[in-house]
């Protein structure tokens, strides 16, 4: 069996050097007992520091520091959501009746900032002369008079929502899911377009293959692409005021901009 003293003591001469300099460059002479303990001390002193095991209060500590920010992002939320409520709550007006070119469903549902119903009043009144036979457009729920949630909605609570019934070639009671045969693609593109041509529509909620009927009947009145791709999603997936979205197959949901945008844009009379 080959002895291992011979090649520790190698070892120790090989790195003296080291050892030396880990001593403060003191050239004393040592022992190899001694190098080999200087030896270890120094390669001990050149690990990493060890990292305490994490006690059971260090993580609930820490747990609790994430609550905390997320609960603050929640107050966040909550507080913009209440500014906005209140800045809309600021000039609500109800509709009480209807109106050339309109019919409500209920008035204590159609509570709204002073210029969605007046844009509302102003695109009404000018498609019931653009058609005259046609049925006046059906305006469904707005907001509640206060704002806040508003059963069976997500959205409608500061003013600025409203549900509008489709526009089909054969009118039926009530909400009715439509198709590209069954809606009037030409009364339904006038509606939307006027809309969108006030400026202050933030965006329209319809189902695609809705959109993709008005889409075609844009097309074979001359209006281009590049036209089209401003107003209508449709054929794309993203952009457009005119949006997909699941569940507007029988009425059409218009957001309005924002008050604070809304009174810059109202003359002064």
């Amino acid at each position: 069996m080959i002895s291992r003293a011979p090649l520790l003591m190698f070892a120790c001469l090989a790195l003296w050097p080291g050892v030396a300099e880990a001593r403060g460059g003191a050239s004393l002479p040592m022992t190899p007992a001694a190098a080999v303990d200087a030896l270890s001390t120094t390669a001990l002193s050149s690990l990493p520091a060890a990292v305490p095991a994490s006690t059971p209060s260090a993580r609930i500590e820490q747990d609790n520091k994430s609550k905390k920010k997320v609960n603050k992002r929640k107050r966040r939320r909550r507080t913009r959501a209440k500014r906005s409520r209140r800045r809309a709550r600021r000039g609500f007006v109800q509709l009480t009746s209807n109106g050339p070119g309109f019919v409500i469903r209920d008035p204590h549902r159609s509570w709204g900032t002073s210029l969605t119903l007046r844009r509302l009043k102003e695109v009404s009144s000018a498609y019931i002369k653009r058609f005259p036979q046609a049925l006046p457009v059906s305006i469904c729920d707005l907001s509640r008079r206060w704002g806040g949630k508003f059963y069976p909605h997500a959205s409608h609570r500061t003013g600025r929502d409203v549900d509008l019934g489709l526009i089909l070639k054969r009118p039926r009671r009530g909400w009715v899911k439509a198709s590209a045969k069954t809606l009037h693609a030409e009364r339904m593109w006038f509606l939307i377009s006027s809309l969108v041509a006030t400026g202050d529509v933030e965006y329209i909620f319809i189902d695609r293959r809705l959109q993709r009927a008005m889409y075609r009947f844009a097309r074979s009145q001359g209006h281009s692409k590049q036209e089209l791709g401003r107003v209508l999603q449709y054929p794309r997936r993203h952009g457009g005021i005119v949006r997909h979205w699941k569940g507007h197959r029988d009425h059409i949901h218009v957001r309005f901009v924002r008050p604070s945008r809304q009174l810059r844009r109202i003359p002064v009379s």
